[in-house]
């Protein structure tokens, strides 16, 4: 029917005068009322039609109320990731704890059988989680700079987040925390404190908060001002390194040289185990209570962790766990008999793990190990028929990406560990596919608003608007790695995450919109071909989409995590102190 065809006016009351007559006329005819009622409903229906449009088909409606609706808030946030490095391995128990970017994984020890995924923060909004520390069914969680939570593992399917602490509570940055006696001590860059003496997050009523007159209650600060490493017991107080020193916590005296403590059992003589990082490698081995070396050896690069289980001592780097047995030290007797006192290293054993970070132990000759690789189960010796030297169970997960390449539906991407292919927005696998020609990243780049250059330091980003220049550095320090332009802003990676800056034509200024906190540095980020938002690659946090979304919309999950945030909680901690 075309538009002429339709019914005037006039028609339309013919039409109602004449569905009037059909009762009338059809018990004159004979006809069922029914019947004459339907017709009567159908000339009344086309009556009502709508006016017609002379607009072409497919022309768009637009609801006026909603055109004149002020705009939604929206927000860059990560809606999808994959990957990422696995940090810190303990088994307490029959339950494997393991750091994984923003979450605590819960593992079977024996079978590597995933219990529960607890997400901590919505990925992008704080640090990853830089270390734990169990207490019975109490585990205290760092994100790294950012947040303190407390965490109630009675039922380890069903752990709770119990309380948090944020900046603005323990006034440090927070990246360790530990277990001394009856105190929990937490610290990191800006020195120690007792996490007794921070009142935890939201203790404080907001009108309290608003008085002038108010006085937070401020944790002692020990070490202040330094970068303190995990507090570890010690005779005459508890102790901490910084840097390559010892010193005692309470009064700030030296007391030896170490970057790394930990306490060791008796079976390994008592004292500690202890790294001393340098350039190259690092002296790694034991120290008596008064942190005097008993035994020592080297290992070439960054040393993660060491560690002692039963008769072995652990140090793990970026491409191998060493370790050593425990043996008595000789006493240079003329019967060569034993002392009986000291323990120190024998000959060294090299396991080639590529990406190792840590391990822990399962049970006697098995241990569970982690890194950027994934997570993995090994067997040192043979048990029956079963293998020596052999991992016999694992989870493989990109965890350092170095170069990139993409067809903007796929994203190949590959380091020393492997390479691995990547379904924009769903998940990776590992592949055989070299990378010949990795993409570059972008230095400079065009808006519809002005300009983007890298500057030859990669220490700041230089914006150029008409005839005026702006300046920016990363939001929270380190080298710029490359630049992304969508949704008309600028998406400056660097060494710490994403910085998404965008144009204010009221003040003719760019200004950081959002801060994605990710472990960098950023190797590639790409524009997605549809749903806006760019997809990075990441060194350390593996791969992800990040889109922009209405602020009101509730936080987003990683896929087959359980969340241990709410909407308000994920607000607060999107622009809490990581903000400082």
């Amino acid at each position: 029917m075309t538009c002429e065809d339709m019914p005037s006016e006039t028609d339309r009351r013919s039409r109602e005068t004449f569905a009037r007559s059909i009762p009338a006329y059809a018990s004159k005819g004979g006809a069922s009322l029914w019947a004459a009622c339907l017709v009567a409903l159908s000339l009344v229906a086309s009556a009502l039609l709508p006016s017609c449009t002379t607009a072409p088909a497919g022309t768009a409606i637009i609801d006026e109320e909603e055109l004149n609706a002020p705009p939604t808030p929206r927000a860059p946030r990560v809606t999808s990731s994959f990957g990422g490095t696995h940090r810190q391995s303990l088994i307490v128990g029959r339950v494997w704890y393991q750091s994984f970017e923003n979450r605590l994984l819960f593992l079977d020890p024996q079978t590597g059988m995933e219990l529960l995924d607890l997400e901590l923060a919505p990925r992008g909004t704080t640090g990853v989680v830089s270390d734990f520390a169990v207490d019975g069914s109490r585990v205290f969680v760092v994100l790294a700079d950012d947040w303190v939570v407390e965490l109630d593992a009675t039922e380890v399917r069903e752990t709770k987040v119990v309380n948090r602490w944020g900046r603005a509570e323990i006034t440090i940055a927070p990246r360790f925390v530990s277990i001394v006696g009856e105190d929990v001590w937490v610290s990191g860059n800006g020195g120690a404190i007792r996490l007794a003496d921070a009142l935890p997050h939201g203790a404080v009523p907001p009108e309290a908060l608003r008085d002038p007159k108010f006085e937070p209650v401020r944790p002692e600060i020990f070490l202040e001002g330094r970068m303190a490493g995990r507090v570890v017991p010690a005779k005459g107080g508890p102790v901490a390194c910084v840097g390559r020193r010892i010193f005692r916590v309470a009064d700030g005296s030296y007391l030896g040289s170490a970057s790394m403590l930990v306490p060791a059992p008796d079976s390994a003589g008592g004292g500690y185990a202890f790294a001393l990082q340098a350039t190259e490698g690092a002296q790694v081995g034991l120290m008596d209570e008064s942190f005097r070396e008993r035994s020592a050896g080297a290992v070439p690069g960054l040393v993660h962790s060491v560690r002692v289980f039963d008769d072995r001592f652990f140090a793990v780097n970026d491409f191998e766990v060493a370790t050593w047995r425990l043996e008595p030290k000789i006493d240079a007797s003329a019967d060569g008999s034993s002392s009986g006192s000291d323990v120190v290293l024998g000959a060294p054993l090299s396991v080639p793990v590529k990406g190792a970070r840590d391990v822990a132990k399962v049970q006697r000759n098995r241990f569970a190990v982690s890194g950027t690789f994934g997570r993995a189960l090994y067997r040192y010796l043979p048990e029956g028929d079963r293998p020596g030297d052999t991992f016999y169970w694992s989870r493989r997960l990109p965890g350092r990406l170095e170069v990139s390449v993409t067809d903007r539906r796929r994203v190949l991407a590959a380091s020393r560990e492997g390479v691995w292919l990547y379904l924009i927005g769903e998940e990776a696998e590992m592949s055989d596919k070299p990378i010949e020609a990795p993409d570059r990243p972008i230095i400079a780049a065009e808006t519809a608003w002005g300009s983007a250059k890298i500057d030859e330091s990669r220490e700041t980003v230089t914006f150029r608007i008409g005839d005026r220049a702006q300046v920016l550095a990363p939001s929270r320090g380190g080298l710029v790695s490359g630049l992304g332009i969508a949704d008309g802003r600028v998406w400056v990676g660097h060494d710490h995450g994403i910085d998404v800056i965008k144009y204010d034509q009221t003040t003719g200024e760019v200004y950081s919109e959002e801060r994605i906190r990710l472990d960098g540095p950023i190797v590639a980020m790409y524009p997605n071909r549809v749903g806006g938002g760019i997809t990075y690659v990441s060194r350390f946090s593996g791969f992800g989409v990040i889109r922009l979304v209405d602020l009101d919309d509730p936080p987003i999950a990683a896929k087959g995590t359980r969340s241990a945030f709410d909407a308000t909680r994920a607000a607060e901690a999107a622009v809490g102190e990581s903000r400082d």
